[in-house]
C-alpha cells in the first residue's frame, strides 16, 4: 500500500467548500463579509473575494427588502440564535430571484464572532407551486361558475317532477317522476357541496349525519344506475342482505350515496356493451359494531396497474384506452354502520 498524505485542515476545508453547489458565506460582527465559496461567486458572477470582502448586503444592494435580512443577523450576532430556510427574495444581475436563507452564529473561545449561512434558489419551485396554485383557483372558479348555472335547471327538474306527481298521483307515471326527483335532488346536494366555499378551501366535506335504512340507499342509487346500465344493454344485477330491509343507520347518507354511485357509474361506463355488472351487499355484525360491505364486480377494463399509484389524486384520470374488455373486480368499500 502506497503512503496517503493527509491534506491540512484549511486545505481540506476549503476543497470541501469549493466542491458544494449550496451558496455558503460567513461574516463578522458588523455584518461584513469575510468570506464565501465558489458557488456564492459564481452565483453572483463574482471573479473573486475582493468583490464583497469588508461590505454589507446593504453595499451590495441585493435585497428588495433588506429589513428582514438586517434584522435576523442582528438576532443571530446579539442573542445565538439560528435560522433555518427562511424565505426571502434576492436581485441577482438585475432578476428578483427566491431564496431561503439559513445562518448561525460563530463562536471564538465562547464570544460570538460572526455569523455564517447559507442559501438555496428556489425560485423555480416557487414559480412551480404559483402555477399550481394558480390552476387549482382556476378550476375552483371553474366549478362555482357551472354548479351555479347548474342550479337553475336542477330546480326547474325538480319542481316539474313534484308537479307531475301531486297531479298524477295514482298513475304509473308517478313512479317514473319519483325517480326523476330523486335524481335531481341527488344532483343539487353535489352542486350545493361544490358551492360550498368551505368546501373547496380544505378539502373537506362537512359531514351530515341522519338516521336513513340501507334498503333506502340502495334503492336511490339503484334508481340512478340502472336506466344507464340499460342504455348500454348491460346485465345489471343487485344483490342485497336481506337485513338491509330492516337495519337503521346512523350515519353521513349522501356521502355513501356518493361513493356508490361513482364507483357503479364507473363499472358502467367502462364495460362494454352487453356487458355485467353485479352490485352485492353484505352485513355483519363485529364486537357491537354493524359492518355494511358494497362489493361492485365487473367484466370491464379495470384499472391499470401504472395508474394505481395516482388513484387518489385530485384531478387525475386513467388514460388507458378502452381497446379490450377484460374481467376484474372493482374495490370492495366496507365502512361501519
Amino acid at each position: 500500500m502506497g503512503n496517503t498524505e493527509k491534506k491540512p485542515a484549511a486545505e481540506e476545508l476549503e476543497s470541501i467548500l469549493g466542491a458544494a453547489r449550496i451558496m455558503i458565506f460567513w461574516k463578522d460582527r458588523e455584518r461584513r463579509f469575510v468570506g464565501a465559496n465558489q458557488a456564492f461567486l459564481d452565483y453572483y458572477g463574482f471573479s473573486s473575494l475582493d468583490d464583497i470582502i469588508g461590505k454589507t448586503d446593504e453595499d451590495m444592494g441585493w435585497h428588495p427588502e433588506p429589513e428582514d435580512y438586517r434584522n435576523d443577523e442582528i438576532r443571530v450576532l446579539t442573542f445565538g440564535e439560528s435560522t433555518v430556510r427562511v424565505p426571502g427574495k434576492c436581485m441577482v444581475r438585475g432578476e428578483e430571484r427566491r431564496i431561503v436563507a439559513s445562518k448561525r452564529p460563530r463562536y471564538e473561545n465562547g464570544r460570538i464572532v460572526g455569523l455564517v449561512g447559507s442559501f438555496e434558489d428556489v425560485t423555480e419551485d416557487y414559480l412551480r407551486e404559483k402555477e399550481r396554485k394558480r390552476a387549482s383557483m382556476e378550476k375552483s372558479d371553474f366549478l362555482i361558475r357551472v354548479s351555479h348555472d347548474m342550479r337553475t335547471p336542477l330546480t326547474a327538474i325538480t319542481g316539474l317532477a313534484e308537479l307531475g306527481m301531486h297531479q298524477n298521483p295514482d298513475s304509473r307515471d308517478a313512479v317514473y317522476f319519483d325517480k326523476i326527483l330523486q335524481s335531481a335532488d341527488y344532483m343539487l346536494k353535489l352542486v350545493n357541496n361544490i358551492l360550498d366555499y368551505q368546501t373547496l378551501e380544505t378539502k373537506r366535506v362537512r359531514p351530515e349525519v341522519r338516521v336513513f335504512m340501507i334498503s333506502d340507499v340502495i334503492n336511490i342509487v339503484e334508481t340512478m344506475i340502472r336506466p344507464a346500465a340499460e342504455t348500454r344493454q348491460m346485465r345489471f344485477s343487485v344483490f342485497r342482505d336481506m337485513a338491509a330491509d330492516r337495519l337503521v343507520v346512523k350515519q353521513d347518507v349522501h356521502r355513501i350515496e356518493q361513493v356508490l354511485t361513482n364507483v357503479l357509474n364507473n363499472a358502467v361506463k367502462y364495460t362494454a356493451l352487453g356487458g355485467s355488472v353485479v352490485w352485492r351487499t353484505e352485513i355483519e355484525e363485529d364486537g357491537g359494531t354493524v359492518w355494511v360491505t358494497h362489493t361492485v364486480t365487473d367484466n370491464g377494463e379495470g384499472i391499470s396497474p401504472e395508474f394505481m399509484p395516482h388513484l387518489y389524486e385530485s384531478f387525475s384520470q386513467n388514460q388507458r384506452r378502452l381497446s379490450r374488455y377484460e374481467s376484474g373486480t372493482r374495490p370492495t368499500a366496507r365502512s361501519p354502520a
